[in-house]
């Protein structure tokens, strides 16, 4: 996709989900900016508000879906030639492709703002693939017909990068002016009504064993492999969905990524961000003419570069930021840099510049890569910054000091295990590492001897949410403090019984 249509349909979508409902209902909003709770208290407001912006979505997702098939046709025909790592083209219609799933997630939250809803619906390679490979013209379909009310909006789950349970989050608006959310399947087409029928006379226990498989024979010879890949497709589907309501009404219940036994805890400690800090920041930024500027916050040091003038490329960038991050914060000293400072022999100038590029920083465009926390479009960076760093007019860079967040929990009274050994299913994508270690965490003096494997979720949230590290340890040590109560509370049930 070119640039200049991938940047119109990305605008066009931001608009259409930030800010559609609000150019309509800005003014009443304005009115009840001290009580804005009073307004939406009114059900009849609510409503209307929640169907415009319901309008908004619903264009949106258009626009989602034609541009995510249009760029999996680009990427097919790409993979076709083969040798494709490290082609620039390719590489950016994978990220044009993220960049449309990040603001299908950012929907998806919009429209489901339980945190613990969202996350637990995710599986193991959900949404990979492409969309023309599974049934997503009968979705589109029925979501045609859905949208088609005023008050109720259907997202293709396969739209997201999250959502492994039910072909559509379908959602609507109640008389009360609240809005509630379901799993839906999609019944249409002949070989997708085969399905559910059968489905649907087993739950009725109309079906024998053999008569089942008399049917499954008929489907299969008359529809082939295709519909037995639907309808093993429809079973997982079936299985999960019932799985996840178990799992959030009980609060314990088969976890779908994993697929092993979950229990749900929920943390009173509340999330705080410091996007507000970023965000003025940036405005002094763009009043400056420097190409670069770097600040702290917590144990995190982010850096912003503007697009120069000579088209310096994303390594540059990252060269820059590691050199600036270096002398700033890491030596604190700028007249040993073998750039500005006396000439150096080679060999102390391969070792600084060796030792800065050992720096493991992040880029926050990285973020469309990481699903399972907040979308970086719902994350309060002021529209223009988010449509500039999407187009790579901006680059916002952050380094995470590990050092410095292990002396923190050291502060708080954790004792901090670093070790090449997680928890069972550990993966980077689960547990958050220093190089090659996992950090175990427990408190000294607890009779149970609990540990912790620090998940990489809080971490990136920080990373890549903007959320404040402080409220990240408060966590991390309300979780500690809960296993050590639910494990007192389990003793002291073993010595009474």
């Amino acid at each position: 996709m070119n640039e200049t249509i991938f940047e119109k349909n990305v605008n066009d979508v931001i608009d259409l989900i930030l800010i559609y409902a609000t150019n309509i209902y800005g003014e009443e909003i304005k009115k009840h900016i001290d009580n804005p709770t009073e307004l939406f208290a009114d059900p009849e407001f609510s409503r209307k508000f929640i169907s415009r912006g319901f309008e908004g979505f619903k264009k949106a997702q258009d626009i989602i879906l034609e541009s995510t098939l249009f760029l999996e046709k680009e990427i097919k025909d790409f993979e076709k030639k083969g040798n494709l790592d490290y082609n620039d083209s390719f590489q950016k219609l994978h990220y044009q492709k993220l960049v449309f799933q990040e603001l299908a997630d950012a929907i998806l939250w919009s429209v489901v703002s339980e945190e613990t809803a969202i996350t637990n619906l995710s599986v193991k390679n959900a949404n990979s693939g492409f969309l023309v490979d599974r049934n997503i013209q009968s979705v589109k379909l029925f979501i045609k017909q859905y949208n088609k009310e005023l008050y109720q909006f259907a997202l293709i789950s396969d739209l997201t990068s999250i959502v492994g349970v039910g072909d559509v989050i379908q959602v609507w608006v109640d008389k009360k002016g609240v809005m509630q959310w379901g799993l839906g399947e999609v019944k249409t087409g002949e070989v997708s009504k085969t399905i559910t029928d059968l489905y649907e006379d087993d739950e009725r226990g109309e079906l024998t064993e053999e008569h089942l498989k008399e049917r499954l024979k008929k489907y299969y010879l008359k529809y082939g492999q295709k519909w037995m890949k639907q309808f093993e497709r429809f079973s997982r589907q079936m299985v999960r969905s019932a799985q996840y309501k178990e799992l959030l009404k009980e609060g314990e219940g088969i976890d779908l990524y994993f697929n092993k036994p979950k229990k749900i805890h929920e943390l009173s400690s509340p999330d705080q961000y410091y996007t507000s800090q970023i965000n003025s920041i940036l405005d002094e930024f763009y009043k400056k003419e420097n190409f670069i500027e770097l600040f702290k916050f917590d144990n995190l040091v982010f850096g912003f570069i503007r697009q120069a003038d000579d088209g310096r490329g994303e390594m540059t960038k990252r060269l820059n930021f590691k050199h600036y991050l270096y002398h700033d914060f890491i030596t604190g000293r700028w007249d040993n840099c073998c750039y500005l400072g006396e000439p150096m022999k080679q060999e102390e100038f391969e070792k600084e510049f060796t030792t800065y590029q050992k720096l493991s920083i992040h880029e926050l465009r990285e973020k469309v890569k990481v699903h399972f926390i907040r979308p970086i479009f719902l994350s309060g960076l002021k529209i223009q910054y988010l449509r500039d760093f999407i187009f790579r007019k901006l680059s916002i860079f952050i380094y995470f000091d590990s050092d410095e967040f292990i002396k923190n929990l050291e502060k708080r009274g954790m004792k901090v295990i670093l070790t090449k050994k997680g928890g069972g299913d550990a993966t980077d994508r689960d547990f958050f590492k220093i190089g090659d270690k996992f950090i175990r965490i427990e408190k000294p003096g607890d009779p149970h001897g609990w540990q912790i494997t620090l998940g990489a979720r809080p971490i990136l949230k920080s990373i890549f949410g903007f959320k404040t590290i402080g409220s990240v340890l408060d966590q991390i040590e309300e979780g500690l403090n809960k296993m050590n109560d639910l494990k007192t509370t389990s003793d002291k049930r073993k010595t009474a019984d």
